[in-house]
């Protein structure tokens, strides 16, 4: 968290006003005892860049899970970050952030016991994105070329969303190299056993789904790429033909992405659960116009 600020940078959430040092300390006390997950998911970034100083403002929805363990809570809280970046010694990091709160919305979650086999995230430095090392960029052109080879990558990530939401079997295989291995917890393996997983215990067991990705911080060194990416999965179920409820997950993908023969897939892929809940659901207005999962849906035409 420090690294994104330059020394001495201020820091203004309305409980909090003052310089990044002081406010990491007054967050880890905050939180402490409070809550047992956060889980930050951006939205649209509109940044507007002026010589050396640009300026930022991100949407995000921010959840906080704490209360007792029997009875588990999630703070929701809608809100856009003001900041200032500044370029010094040609590197660029926030000067100035303004935390702007728009609404916020408390809900039960139920229990946060995970299915038999899968994992979730760590915050005692363990997690395994902690282990990562950014790569160094040397030169201008080395920067450009890696945000080529981000785009490619997060298409690969969007590519098998609307692979597993629309039912595409042939998407979803894409994204992966055949040799790749995935590790979504309940399922451990290669490429074809994942297919046969996801369309026996996703698809056939819920009407529809909507994987949904936020920021994906994507470190390219050379023909390897690690990826962390944010989700959102909803998973509607049906009784007698209306929707009863959804199973939601706030997961991240954590990836290997592998650059063969010119084209950048995933090698390895581990799912990280961070929170889930189940909502009930009011039937679907039948006057709306509705996803299909298959090659039907418009986005095929």
């Amino acid at each position: 968290m420090r690294s994104a600020h330059h020394p001495g940078a201020r820091v203004d959430c309305g409980a909090y006003r003052g310089d990044i040092e002081g406010f990491c300390e007054w967050l880890g006390e905050s939180l402490s005892g409070r809550a047992s997950c956060t889980f930050h998911k951006l939205g649209n970034v509109l940044i507007t860049v002026d010589g050396e100083r640009a300026y930022g403002e991100t949407y995000a929805i921010v959840h906080r899970v704490g209360g007792e363990a029997s009875a588990p809570q999630d703070l929701i809280l809608g809100l856009r970050y003001l900041d200032r970046f500044e370029c010094r010694g040609g590197e660029w990091r926030i000067a100035e952030r303004q935390v702007s709160y728009e609404w916020e919305r408390r809900i039960p979650l139920g229990p946060q016991q995970l299915a038999e086999g899968y994992r979730r995230g760590r915050r005692d430095g363990g997690d395994p994105v902690q282990s990562w090392k950014a790569p160094v960029v040397r030169s201008e052109q080395e920067a450009l070329a890696r945000l080529v080879d981000r785009s490619a990558i997060y298409a690969q990530l969007v590519g098998y969303c609307r692979g597993v939401d629309r039912c595409d079997e042939a998407l979803v295989r894409s994204a992966y190299h055949t040799d790749a291995y995935d590790d979504h917890g309940a399922y451990r393996g290669g490429v074809d056993g994942f297919i046969g997983f996801v369309q026996r215990d996703v698809q056939a067991r819920f009407r529809c789904t909507m994987h949904k990705l936020g920021h994906a911080l994507i470190e390219v060194d050379g023909d390897v790429a690690r990826s962390e990416t944010y989700a959102i999965g909803h998973h509607v179920r049906a009784q007698e033909g209306r929707d009863v409820d959804d199973y939601v997950m706030g997961i991240r993908y954590l990836d290997r992405f592998e650059r063969r023969a010119g084209e950048w897939r995933i090698a390895e892929r581990e799912l990280r659960f961070e929170w889930q809940r189940l909502d009930p659901l009011r039937a679907l207005d039948p006057n709306w116009t509705l996803g299909r999962h298959d090659p039907s849906d418009p986005v095929y035409e």
